[in-house]
C-alpha cells in the first residue's frame, strides 16, 4: 500500500487524477529498491551538489538498487513487454529537501537528470528552483542513463564504484545510430557486457515507488510526501515519452494507484529515446513518438529552440479527466540557460529571457492543480509559418505563445538560437542552437515604440500585474521584474 497520503480533492481535479488507475493489460506492482545514504564530506560531495543551508535546504544523495527489466515492443506494436528476466542495476538518488519538515509542502518533484552532454544535468531544477525552495517542495534527481554513470566514476570512482547498468547484450543488438554514449551506435564493436539504457523504465517506477513508500529507506519518509510528479527536460523529456508510452500502461503501485500523480515534460523534441538501445528505430510519425491521447496529466512545456522539430508533440488543451494536458509554448525562450561570463560559444549576446519566470509561474499552478483542483491557465500556441518555422512579428518576437512581459513590452528582439563561434566544433554548434539570443534597440527604436522610458516602465509594469493576474507569473516574481525595470531600464 502507498504511504502517499490520498487527498479528497474537489471533482475537476479528482475526476482528473482518477484517470491515473486507469488499467492497461496485467499491469503490475512496482517493486520498492532498497536504498542507503552516501555521505557527505569536504572530501567526497554529490556531483552536483549545492550548498542550500543559507535557503533551509539540504543536499545528500542515496545509492537506489532493485531489478529491472528491459522492455521491447510486441508484435502488434501495441504494448511493451519485458524480455528475459530482470536483471540488478543500482543507480543514484540526490535529494533537496527542506531542512524543517514544517515547511514541506507535500509536494515532491523527481526530475530525470539529463544526459546529453554525458553526465548529469538538472535543467528542471536550474529553472525552477527558485519555487521549489520558496514554495517548500522537495527535489529529487535520479541517474537514468550508463553514459551518465560513467562521468559519475570519473568524478569520483570510489563514491560511485556500486553503480551499474551493465546488460549482457546479445550478439546481434544493433544499437540505433546516433545514441550518446551508447557502444555500438558509432559503428565500433559493442562491449561485453555491454550497459543498456533501457533499464532505465524500471528504475524510473521503482524510485518514484520508494518515494511513495514506508520503507525506513525512503530519503523522504518523515515528510510524508503528498503528491509525487516526474520531470525531465530535453532528451529526459523524451525518455518520459517513451515511459508514458511504453511503461506507465504496465506499472502500478499496490493500491491500484499510478506511481506518478503527473508528468512535466519540458523541452522534448524528437521524442526519439527507443525502448531499448538494440530495438528498430520507429517511423517519425509513429504514435509511440507521441504523448498518449489518453492517462495521466501532463504538462507539456517548450521553448522556441525545439519547438519547429517538436510540432507533433502538440495537440489541444483538455480538461477531460481521463486526457487532462496543457501545452505551453513560451515565446521567445531557450531550452539551454544562459552560460556563465567567459563561456559563451555562440556570437551573439545572451539572451535575458530565462525560462525561469514561467517554469515558476507552472510549478505554482501545477501544486494548485494538484492540492486543490484549481484548473491551470491555458496560452495560445505560437503561430507557425508556411515553412514549418517559427513566425515573427515586426519586432522579430515570436507571435503568439506564452509572453513574458519582455516578450510582450519589449526592448529587444529575441531569436531561440545562436551562431556558434566555431562552426567547425560539433558542441559549440549544438549547445548555440539551442541558446537564445537578443538584439537590444536602440534609441531610435525604443523612442518610436513607447516615447520615453517613463511610459515605457508604465506599459511593462502593467503587463507584469495582467500576467500576475492571469497566474502566469507568480506574484514575487512580479515583484523582482518591477523593481529590476525600475532599475535597469535604459534613458532613451
Amino acid at each position: 500500500m502507498s504511504r502517499v497520503n490520498r487527498l479528497i480533492l474537489p471533482s475537476f481535479a479528482a475526476a482528473a487524477l482518477g484517470a491515473m488507475t486507469a488499467r492497461a493489460a496485467e499491469p503490475q506492482i512496482v517493486p520498492t529498491p532498497r536504498a542507503a545514504p552516501l555521505a557527505v564530506s569536504a572530501a567526497s560531495r554529490p556531483f552536483l551538489f549545492q550548498d542550500l543551508a543559507a535557503r533551509g535546504y539540504a543536499d545528500s544523495e542515496f545509492t537506489v538498487r532493485g531489478l529491472a527489466s528491459v522492455l521491447e515492443w510486441d508484435a502488434a506494436g501495441k504494448e511493451a513487454v519485458a524480455r528475459g528476466a530482470p536483471v540488478p542495476y543500482v543507480t543514484r538518488l540526490l535529494v533537496r529537501r527542506p531542512v524543517d519538515a514544517r515547511r514541506f509542502s507535500g509536494l515532491v518533484v523527481l526530475e530525470l537528470l539529463n544526459p546529453t552532454t554525458l553526465e548529469d544535468t538538472a535543467p528542471v531544477w536550474t529553472a525552477a528552483q527558485e519555487e521549489l525552495v520558496r514554495a517548500g517542495h522537495a527535489w529529487v534527481g535520479l541517474t537514468i542513463k550508463p553514459v551518465a554513470l560513467r562521468a559519475l566514476k570519473a568524478h569520483d570512482a570510489s563514491r560511485y564504484e556500486a553503480l551499474a547498468f551493465a546488460y549482457q547484450q546479445s550478439p546481434e543488438c544493433r544499437p540505433a545510430a546516433g545514441l550518446p554514449g551508447v557502444p555500438g551506435s558509432d559503428g565500433t564493436a559493442l562491449a561485453s557486457p555491454a550497459s543498456e539504457n533501457g533499464l532505465a523504465w524500471d528504475a524510473i517506477a521503482q524510485a518514484g515507488a520508494l518515494i511513495r513508500s514506508g520503507s525506513s529507506e525512503n530519503p523522504l519518509r518523515d515528510l510524508e510526501p503528498r503528491r509525487l510528479v516526474v520531470a525531465g527536460a530535453g532528451e529526459s523529456a523524451d525518455y518520459l515519452v517513451t515511459f508514458l508510452n511504453a511503461a506507465q500502461p504496465r506499472v502500478r503501485l499496490g493500491d491500484g494507484g499510478s506511481v506518478f500523480d503527473a508528468y512535466v515534460l519540458v523541452g522534448a523534441g524528437l521524442a526519439d529515446v527507443p525502448v531499448n538501445q538494440c530495438a528498430t528505430p520507429l517511423p517519425p510519425t509513429d504514435a509511440r513518438r507521441q504523448i498518449p491521447p489518453q492517462g495521466p496529466p501532463v504538462f507539456s512545456i517548450a521553448t522556441s529552440s525545439e519547438l519547429a522539430r517538436a510540432l507533433h508533440l502538440r495537440r489541444d488543451d483538455s480538461d477531460e479527466p481521463r486526457a487532462f494536458f496543457r501545452r505551453y509554448e513560451i515565446a521567445g525562450a531557450s531550452l539551454t540557460p544562459r552560460p556563465a561570463e567567459g563561456e559563451h560559444p555562440c556570437e551573439e549576446p545572451a539572451a535575458d529571457l530565462p525560462l525561469s519566470w514561467a517554469m515558476n509561474a507552472m510549478v505554482s499552478n501545477l501544486a494548485q492543480f494538484l492540492f486543490v483542483g484549481t484548473a491551470p491557465p491555458r496560452t495560445p500556441l505560437v503561430s507557425i509559418d508556411t515553412g514549418g518555422q517559427l513566425a515573427l512579428d515586426g519586432f522579430g518576437n515570436a507571435i503568439g505563445g506564452w509572453r513574458l512581459p519582455q516578450v510582450q513590452v519589449p526592448l529587444a528582439s529575441y531569436s531561440p538560437r545562436s551562431t556558434p563561434r566555431r562552426a567547425d566544433d560539433a558542441a559549440s554548434v549544438w549547445r548555440c542552437s539551442l541558446t537564445g539570443s537578443m538584439r537590444r534597440f536602440d534609441s531610435a527604436e525604443m523612442k518610436r515604440l513607447y516615447g520615453n522610458r517613463a511610459e515605457y516602465v508604465q506599459r511593462f509594469n502593467a503587463a507584469v500585474d495582467q500576467a500576475v493576474g492571469e497566474r502566469l507569473l507568480v506574484p514575487a516574481d512580479g515583484i523582482a521584474l518591477k523593481a529590476n525595470v525600475a532599475r535597469s531600464a535604459p534613458a532613451f
